[in-house]
Order: structure tokens, then sequence, then C-alpha cells
């Protein structure tokens, strides 16, 4: 019977030590999955605050350039050249351009203006579409105007496409009808509260 009592005695206290292995062995499991999450948040953080840290650089790195901005478009608007857009101005000197150059012709229409960023980065400027239509004797015409149409003050204008047809309806306004699409770009009165 002794034998008998040993292993009662010992089967009870063998089920607890495995339990026990168990239990033991689920928190090592546990705790290596809570260290890995916590080691995944850690990084994360990191990585959060790097980026945060570098693009903190970037903007103070930018700053020189925003203030060089702000006096560039202070020079610009005294001195009556690319600062805020001035229709009238552009109209005006448009208008005496086309006289110069004995266009037969000009109509123009110029859309209101719209938020530009270029390559992606948004600032000041912004974007007036248009459209303009002459009435040429002979192609150089065109070329003369797509060469002095850049200088014309009010804004920064620039062509982006022209194409020459012989006009349809034979109105007497020219041998030739040229029609260019681009846009009047400007600089918007920029931010002053920037540090």
């Amino acid at each position: 019977m002794r034998l008998l009592d040993t292993v009662e005695r010992s089967v009870p206290a063998a089920a607890i030590f495995l339990l026990l292995c168990a239990a033991g062995a689920g928190l090592a499991w546990w705790g290596r999955s809570a260290l890995a999450d916590a080691r995944s948040h850690f990084r994360a953080a990191m990585q959060n605050q790097q980026g945060s840290a570098a693009e903190l650089r970037q903007l103070q790195a930018g700053l020189p350039h925003i203030k060089q901005d702000i006096a560039d478009y202070d020079v610009a608007a005294q001195k009556g050249g690319w600062a805020a857009e001035d229709r009238r101005r552009f109209s005006e000197d448009l208008t005496q351009l086309a006289q110069a150059l004995r266009l037969q012709k000009l109509e123009y229409s110029v859309a209101p203006q719209e938020a530009y960023a270029a390559n992606g980065s948004a600032g000041h400027w912004m974007r007036s579409p248009l459209e303009v239509q002459l009435g040429l004797q002979h192609e150089g015409q065109l070329l003369s105007f797509a060469e002095a149409f850049p200088t014309l003050p009010g804004g920064l204008p620039v062509l982006h496409s022209c194409r020459i047809a012989r006009p349809q309806n034979g109105d007497g306004k020219g041998n030739l009808l040229a029609e260019c699409k681009g846009s009047l770009y400007s600089a918007a009165a920029p931010d002053r509260t920037a540090p």
C-alpha cells in the first residue's frame, strides 16, 4: 500500500507541477509578446520623433527663404514688377503691344484667379488662365508678340500654346488668325505674421 499511497500523492503534485510549468510558459510567451509590442511601439515613436525633428529642421531651413520672398515681393511691388495682379495695367499694355505690332485684331479673356502650386509646393502664387486671339498679316507678328508678351507688367504673363489658321469668315481682320492660351501668374500679398 505504501507504493499506492506514494503514487496517489505524487499524481496531484505532478499535476500541480505541470500546471505551474504551463502557467509559467504562458506568462513567458505573453511577456515576450508584450515586450515585442512595446519595442514596436517604441520604434514607431522614435521614427515619428525623428520625422518631426526633420520636418522642423526643413521648416527652419526655409524660414530665410520666406523672409527673402517677402522682401522680394516688396521690392517688386515698389518697382511695379511681378507682384499682385494688376489686370487694368496688363490690359492697357497688351492693347499698346498690339498697336505697336500693328495687329489687325486683338481679343482676349482672363479667367478668375486661382491658387497655384509649383512642383507641389503651395505658396503665395496665383494663376489666371487667359486666351488671346490675334489678327495677323504674317507669322512674324506672332513671333514678335510671343517675344514681347512675357515682359508685360501687371503680373507674369506666359503663353503655353498658340495655333495659326486662316480666318473662315473673311472678316478682313488679318490674313491669319492666331489663338493662344496662357496664364497670368502673380504673387498674392505674403503673410506678414510669419516669424
